[in-house]
């Protein structure tokens, strides 16, 4: 996800707003179904070094479960 974050936002953009469109196709429809949603993300700016200590701590986490 954080692959993600780093295409969608630009570094002079915190948020980005838009919609997701969703179309249905069946068979048993004569149309199809259309769903339009609204989204707005917001992203939050870090440095390397707290990029970094989010991940030992997840990677922490994660040892201590198994």
């Amino acid at each position: 996800m954080e692959g993600l974050a780093n295409t969608l936002f630009h570094r002079d953009i915190d948020e980005i707003h838009g919609a997701i469109e969703l179309h249905i196709h069946a068979e048993n429809l004569s149309s199809p179904a259309k769903r339009v949603i609204a989204v707005r993300v917001t992203g939050k700016r870090k440095t390397p070094k707290d990029s970094a200590s989010h991940l030992v701590t997840n990677l922490s986490h994660r040892a201590s479960i198994k």
